[in-house]
């Protein structure tokens, strides 16, 4: 059976985790899911964007509640009559009328038509209709020529307006809205015409600007209704920026001369009773105060096809949908991967919170530099394949953690399992310990006699007296930075120098050292034990070890339902070996015996007896073997140590 490595299995689901995201916000982007939340990053941008200066070409004369109170509502045609002829004494550009008059309003209706008719730049408004909502005629006297425009706008869910069709088509007629006629009004002095782009001849040309028609998923849309000719509106001015007059200050002769000579002015209502207010990116929680006057709206339109024309200001652009779908992979990937790599908490929620602000940041300069970089798609990718990665790198590390422990919490000690579970990264492959070839210590312990002393032991006496020697033993091998790796009935397995591999030929000779004090540590033991056996009525204990150095494989073996960590090799066999030769000297509570090999790593702290080359069972060749006599050289050392461990700590 395949068994893929640690990485590999880590790529794979990464590849898995970020696709899988990937596929999500996608198909929440294209299906309108994100369209509140990318639309809400869009308006942030407006309005950091939008200029405190309002635009010169283009004044307002509004009616306010005082107007209403004064001249009547609706204004009669007599005084909106009166009102057209200040204004051109002053020569604008174009003077726009926002306001129906498709009924007339005596008195004053035939001075209304002739004031229209001597003033050629004057332009009135009609409502286009459709989609529910009913068409408003322009004033008869104008109903036949070309001075009239729609003043439609397309409100987004929520009420605000962001686009402005420039042209409408009943499938009879096309016409033209309200703000592009006046521009071209404008435009018309300075030699500047709408005409077919010579590059894409569908798109309309206006000086020095491609009218691009809004499509609809650009941006942070999504299957946005696109009819008509529509134009996303810039917002280049903040709200209140263009020069206002009152009504009544007009009428009254209070404007100053010059007020709006040269300038396209537009006529319309700010008094709230009117409620020709709309949401726009500046609105705030719906409130009226914050709702931007119909006039103002379409000044905002008038000034940003001027400033297209004439000062070159490029429309807002949008990505293509490839190099969304793109961004998007590329960051589902990139959180993917801070979500596997950063294991530190602080390090991680630096890792998100930056890659979270730089999407931030970059969503608003590039609104800044004229792009709607839709990022909230990103940024969501990002965010949310991090945190399913670092969910699933904790669930993993949980799973390999409880393998880890499963297999050598009982036979470690803490430090160890810690050492385990800080070098995972090189001990793990596959979800389990990986083969290591390492040179180690084992140890192998038995009971001498055991089976005469089990038939003369009553089962429950037995298995007491075996329990209380083999917690005994196990406590000393982990005292000294061994691994029991197993009980053999009332043997014992014990290894010193792994999981973790020894990195140099100094760390190898500390694990000699540390399974021969081990050995000795349990002679002493045996001491005190068999104190206890005797007052309890039970045999004494004596036990053989047998202690080798060498190579070895050091791995997991069994299945996914059991596993156990093992070493394998001649080193084992040789001191399994050692530990059940028998010697001609069987007066001792802890016979020991050591290879050569260990024998000269631990060098001259203990005294030995050399028994000479032996003929071990199983062996071709033979063994020189030593016989652990004394533990002097042992115990002076553990007593520098702990003089230097003192004097330090003074």
């Amino acid at each position: 059976m395949l068994r893929l490595s640690r990485n590999v299995r880590r790529m794979i689901a990464g590849a898995a985790i970020a696709h899988a995201v990937f596929a999500l916000v996608f198909l929440a982007r294209f299906a309108g899911w994100l369209q509140p939340l990318e639309l809400a990053a869009y308006d942030a941008g407006i309005r950091a964007r939008a200029s405190p200066s309002g635009d010169a070409r283009v004044a307002l004369v509004l009616e306010e509640e005082a107007d209403l109170a004064r001249w009547g509502f609706p204004l009669s045609d007599e005084r909106l009559a009166q009102l057209i002829e200040r204004i051109a004494a002053d020569r604008p550009a174009a003077i726009g009328i926002d306001k129906y008059r498709d009924i007339p309003v005596a008195p004053g209706g035939a001075l209304l038509e002739a004031a229209a008719g001597r003033h050629p730049e004057v332009v009135w408004i009609f409502k286009f209709g459709g989609a529910g909502a009913r068409e408003i005629p322009p004033p008869k006297f104008l109903a036949a020529s070309s001075r009239t425009g729609f003043n439609d706008f397309v409100a987004d869910p929520g009420g605000v307006v962001r686009r402005v069709p420039i042209y409408l088509d009943d499938g009879k007629v096309s016409r033209a809205a309200f703000s592009f006629l006046l521009a071209q009004r404008y435009l018309q002095a300075k030699g500047i015409v709408a005409k077919p782009d010579p590059a894409r001849p569908d798109i309309v040309r206006l000086g020095a600007q491609a009218l691009v028609p809004f499509e609809a998923d650009d941006g942070g849309y999504a299957g946005a209704d696109a009819a008509g000719y529509q134009l996303l509106i810039e917002y280049r001015r903040r709200p209140g920026t263009f020069a206002t007059h009152s009504l009544s200050a007009v009428l009254d002769g209070r404007a100053p001369p010059g007020s709006f000579t040269g300038r396209i002015v537009i006529f319309g209502s700010r008094a709230e009773s009117l409620l020709d207010v709309f949401h726009t990116p500046f609105s705030s929680l719906g409130a009226a105060s914050e709702r931007m006057p119909g006039a103002e709206l379409q000044a905002q339109v008038a000034s940003q096809l001027l400033g297209g024309a004439l000062d070159g200001e490029a429309p807002t652009r949008t990505l293509p949908e490839y190099a969304e779908i793109l961004l998007l992979w590329a960051a589902c990937l990139a959180g993917t991967l801070i979500g596997y790599a950063a294991r530190a908490p602080a390090l991680l929620a630096f890792g998100l919170a930056s890659g979270t602000a730089a999407a931030v940041a970059a969503s608003v300069f590039g609104l800044l530099a004229g792009w709607w970089l839709a990022l909230v798609p990103a940024a969501i990718g990002f965010l949310a394949a991090g945190g399913i990665a670092t969910a699933w790198r904790a669930y993993l590390e949980r799973a390999e953690r409880g393998m880890l422990m499963h297999l050598f919490s009982r036979h470690v000690s803490s430090h160890v399992a810690e050492a385990l579970w800080d070098q995972r990264d090189a001990f793990m492959d596959g979800g389990r310990p990986r083969p290591q070839m390492l040179t180690a210590s084992v140890m192998f312990t038995d009971i001498r006699g055991f089976t005469s002393v089990s038939e003369r032991m009553q089962p429950a006496e037995l298995f007491e007296w075996l329990d209380d020697y083999l917690e005994a033993m196990t406590h000393t091998v982990l005292d000294h930075g061994g691994i029991v790796n197993k009980y053999i009935g009332d043997g014992i397995m014990a290894v010193f120098g792994v999981p973790v591999p020894r990195a140099s030929q100094e760390e190898i000779a500390g694990d000699a050292r540390n399974a021969v004090r081990s050995a000795l540590a349990m002679a002493r033991v045996l001491e005190k034990l068999n104190a206890q056996c005797v007052a309890r009525g039970y045999p004494e204990i004596g036990i053989r070890v047998g202690i080798h150095t060498g190579p070895l494989l050091a791995g997991s073996v069994g299945g996914a339902r059991r596993q156990e960590y093992t070493v394998i090799g001649d080193t084992v066999n040789t001191a399994s070996r050692l530990e059940s030769y028998t010697t001609a000297n069987a007066d001792y509570s802890c016979r020991i015996l050591i290879s050569e090999t260990t024998r000269a790593l631990i060098g001259g702290l203990v005294e030995v007896r050399a028994l000479g080359s032996l003929d071990l069972k199983g062996k071709e060749k033979p063994v020189t073997v030593f016989f652990v006599e004394s533990e002097s050289g042992l115990r002076r050392e553990e007593e520098l140590e702990h003089e230097n461990r003192s004097s330090r700590s003074t």
